[in-house]
C-alpha cells in the first residue's frame, strides 16, 4: 500500500529509505560543489585581468577572500597552473558525485516502478470477482503499464527538481558572497519570471488529468478490442472500433499538444527574462561594485548568472512535467484507496474438509446492491460423497450457487455452512484448496502442457502429472504434440480442441486431489466423441468425492444422487431422476423438450 503524503516524491520513495537518503546526500554534495567549483572563477579571472591574484580590500564574503589568499601564496608565475589544477580536480570530484547522484536517482526510479507494479498486481489478486465484474480490464492494465511508467518519470523529474533547486541555491550563495545588492535585484526579477509562468504550470497540470484519463480509456478500448476481435471481424465492425479509439487518441493528442505548448513556452520566456536581468545587472554593476577588483568580480557575477539561468529554465520545465505526471500517481492512489477494504473478507480458521454435509440456509444473492436477486431464499443440503446436480434454464442461478461455495462472492442474506460452520470463518486459501472446478470454458495459460496441469501445485513431479493425464484420458493426445508435455499451448490453449482442453482441465483437477468437485457444464460444448472421452475422465475423477454438477444436457446427470431444479433463482423441484419424472413437473417437461430437439 502506498503511504499518503502531500509530496509525490515522498509517496513514491518512502519504501526505500536508505536509497532515498543516499540519493539526497549525493545530490546535496554534487549541487554544493557546483557553486564551489564556480567560485574558482574569481581568482582565475583576476589572474587573467590583472596578471596576479591578490587578497585586496574586497568587501565580498570572507570565504572569497580566503580563496584569493590561498592562491596569493603562490608566485605569480605559478598561480595560473595552481588555479587550473584545482579547477580540474574540483570538476573531476564534482563529476564523480554527480554521476553517483544521477545513478542513485535512476535506481530509485526503477525501484519505484517495480514497487508500484508489485503493489498493483498484489491488489489485483486480492480483489473479489465482484470488482472485476464492474471494472474494465484495460483500466487495471493501465495501472501497471503507462500510469506506472509516468510515475517512474515523475520520480526522476522530482529528483531532478530537487537537484536543480540545490544547485541554484549554491549559485545564489556565491552571488550573495560577491554582491548581496545585485543578488537581491536578480532574485526579484527571477521571482517575477516564475510568477509569469504559474498559469502555464496550472494549464499543464489540468491537461495532465485529461491525459491520465485518456490512458485508462485507451487501455480499456484496446483490451476490449483484442478480447472481442472475433466478434469485431464477424460483424465487420473494424471501422466502428477504429473510430472509437481514434476519438480517444484525439482527445489525448489535444491535451498533450496544449501541455507541449506550455513546455515549449517556458524556454523562450525564461531566456528573454534572463537576458533582461543580465543587461540590467551589467548596467547597475559598475555603480554597485566600486573596488579595485570590480571587473573580475563583475565578470564572475555575470558568469554565475549565465550558468544559473539555464538551470532556472530547466527548473521551470521540470515543474510543468511534474504537474503533468503527478496525475498518474493520483490515479493509482485512488485505485488503491478504493480497493483497500476487500469485498471478500478472509477468515481465520483452517478448513479441514467435509465430514457430513454442505448446507445453504435461506440464501439470497445479487451481484450488486441495486440489482435484482439472482438467488432467492435457497435452502439446500448437499451430502458428503454424493453427486448433486443443478439443472434449469440459463440465468436460473446454478453457477452462482457454486461460486458462493468457492466464496468468489458472499450472499447478502443467509449463510452457507459446512458441518455447521459458516464458510466465512475459514481462510479462503484453505477452503479453495479442497475444491476443484472443471468448467465449460477452460482457461489454459500460454505455457507448457506440464505447467498447465500442475498449475497451483508447482511441487508436483513430472511422473505425477503424467499419471493424472492418463486418468483424464489426455496422455495419448499430449504425447502426439510436437514437444509432448513440454509443448507450449499458446494464448488460452488455442492450439487444442475443446475436448482436449477439457481433459487437461480434468487432469488439473485430479492433481489437486479435491474433496469437492464442481463440474460446471463441463461437456455442454463438446461433440459426441469428445463428450464420451471427457465423461469417462469425469467418472474417474468423481469417485469418492462430493460432486456438484451443473448440467445442460440432462442425459448426463440421470445417475445423480439428487437433482436440484432451478428457475429464476429459486429451487422448483428436488429429487432423483426417477422421482422427478414421476412428478411430471418442470423437470419432466425439460426432459421431453430435449428429447424432441435431439430427435429433430
Amino acid at each position: 500500500m502506498l503511504s499518503k503524503s502531500s509530496s509525490p516524491f515522498i509517496v513514491l520513495t518512502r519504501p526505500f529509505p536508505k536509497l532515498l537518503l543516499g540519493t539526497v546526500t549525493l545530490t546535496v554534495i554534487a549541487s554544493l560543489m557546483e557553486g564551489a567549483t564556480l567560485a574558482l572563477a574569481i581568482p582565475l579571472l583576476q589572474r587573467l585581468v590583472t596578471g596576479s591574484v591578490e587578497n585586496g580590500t574586497s568587501e565580498s564574503a570572507s570565504y572569497i577572500q580566503n580563496i584569493l589568499a590561498f592562491f596569493d601564496r603562490f608566485e605569480p608565475k605559478h598561480q595560473l597552473p595552481a588555479i587550473a589544477s584545482c579547477l580540474l580536480m574540483m570538476t573531476a570530484v564534482k563529476g564523480t558525485f554527480r554521476f553517483l547522484a544521477d545513478f542513485s536517482l535512476r535506481t530509485l526510479m526503477i525501484k519505484v516502478g517495480l514497487h508500484l507494479r508489485t503493489v498493483c498486481v498484489g491488489r489485483f489478486l486480492k480483489l473479489g470477482l465482484s470488482y472485476y465484474s464492474k471494472t474494465q480490464g484495460g483500466n487495471l492494465l493501465s495501472y501497471v503499464n503507462e500510469q506506472t511508467q509516468r510515475c517512474e518519470q515523475l520520480t526522476l523529474h522530482v529528483g531532478s527538481l530537487f537537484s536543480e533547486v540545490l544547485t541554484i541555491l549554491s549559485f545564489l550563495l556565491l552571488l550573495v558572497s560577491i554582491s548581496w545588492q545585485l543578488t537581491l535585484i536578480a532574485l526579484i526579477l527571477v521571482t517575477l519570471t516564475a510568477l509569469s509562468l504559474k498559469s502555464i504550470v496550472t494549464t499543464v497540470k489540468s491537461q495532465g488529468r485529461i491525459v491520465s484519463s485518456s490512458i485508462d480509456q485507451f487501455s480499456s478500448a484496446v483490451f476490449e478490442l483484442i478480447g472481442g476481435i472475433r466478434v469485431v471481424k464477424t460483424c465487420t465492425a473494424e471501422y466502428q472500433e477504429s473510430s472509437k479509439i481514434q476519438t480517444i487518441l484525439q482527445k489525448r493528442y489535444q491535451a498533450e499538444r496544449i501541455a507541449s505548448a506550455g513546455h515549449a513556452a517556458v524556454h523562450p520566456i525564461s531566456d528573454m527574462c534572463g537576458m533582461s536581468v543580465i543587461m540590467l545587472l551589467i548596467f547597475l554593476g559598475t555603480g554597485v561594485l566600486a573596488t579595485e577588483m570590480v571587473l573580475p568580480l563583475l565578470l564572475t557575477f555575470l558568469l554565475v548568472l549565465v550558468r544559473i539561468f539555464p538551470r532556472i529554465n530547466r527548473l521551470n520545465r521540470v515543474r510543468t512535467t511534474v504537474a503533468n505526471f503527478g496525475e498518474s500517481l493520483q490515479v493509482i492512489q485512488n485505485f488503491l484507496d478504493e480497493t483497500e477494504i476487500p469485498d471478500i473478507k478472509n477468515g481465520g480458521q483452517d478448513f479441514k474438509g467435509v465430514h457430513h454435509q454442505i448446507h445453504y440456509k435461506s440464501v439470497d444473492f445479487s451481484y450488486s446492491d441495486d440489482s435484482q436477486l439472482v438467488l432467492k431464499n435457497v435452502n439446500l443440503v448437499i451430502p458428503k460423497g454424493k453427486v448433486t446436480a443443478f439443472v434449469g434454464e440459463s440465468g436460473s442461478g446454478k453457477s452462482t450457487l457454486a461460486d458462493l461455495l468457492l466464496r468468489l462472492y458472499d450472499p447478502q442474506k443467509g449463510q452457507i455452512t459446512i458441518d455447521g460452520q459458516d464458510l466465512r470463518r475459514y481462510r479462503l486459501e484453505s477452503l479453495r484448496r479442497y475444491i476443484a472446478v472443471v468448467s465449460q470454458e477452460t482457461f489454459l495459460f500460454n505455457d507448457s502442457v506440464l505447467e498447465n496441469i500442475r498449475y497451483g501445485n508447482p511441487q508436483l513431479t513430472e511422473s505425477e502429472v503424467i499419471s493424472a493425464a492418463r486418468k483424464a484420458c489426455a496422455d495419448e493426445f499430449i504425447r502426439q504434440l510436437p514437444q509432448g508435455y513440454n509443448t507450449c499451448l499458446g494464448d488460452r490453449g488455442v492450439r487444442l480442441s475443446g475436448g482436449q482442453r477439457q481433459r487437461l482441465a480434468i487432469a488439473r483437477a485430479i492433481v489437486r486431489d479435491p474433496e469437492i468437485l464442481i463440474l460446471d457444464e463441463a461437456t455442454s460444448a463438446l461433440d459426441s466423441s469428445s463428450e464420451k472421452l471427457v465423461q469417462q475422465a469425469l467418472e474417474t475423477v468423481s469417485k469418492n468425492r462430493t460432486v456438484i454438477v451443473i448440467a445442460h444436457r440432462l442425459s448426463t446427470i440421470r445417475q445423480a444422487d439428487q437433482i436440484i431444479v432451478m428457475k429464476q433463482g429459486e429451487i422448483l423441484e428436488q429429487g432423483t431422476h426417477e422421482e422427478l419424472m414421476l412428478k411430471a413437473g418442470y423437470y419432466h417437461r425439460l426432459n421431453l423438450d430435449q428429447s424432441m430437439s435431439l430427435a429433430m
